[in-house]
């Protein structure tokens, strides 16, 4: 992971996200994903959680992990 394109927000740190996602994903991170979540905002909890994931994986997929 190229950790020199972290993004940091209310302890919440991803690549995947821009500032207002960021800081979105930051007030949801006590809750866990669902349809209303994004696919990047998904995918950095899914980071924050050490979860893998493939890159293509749609997002029905990524919640599939988080169950």
């Amino acid at each position: 992971m190229d950790f020199e394109n972290r993004r940091s927000i209310g302890g919440i740190t991803s690549p995947h996200l821009d500032e207002a996602e960021l800081e979105r994903t930051a007030l949801k991170a006590s809750g866990t994903p669902d349809s209303t979540w994004t696919v990047s905002q998904i995918k950095s909890y899914l980071d924050e959680h050490s979860i893998s994931y493939s890159s293509s994986a749609k997002k029905s997929e990524l919640l599939e992990l988080v169950k």
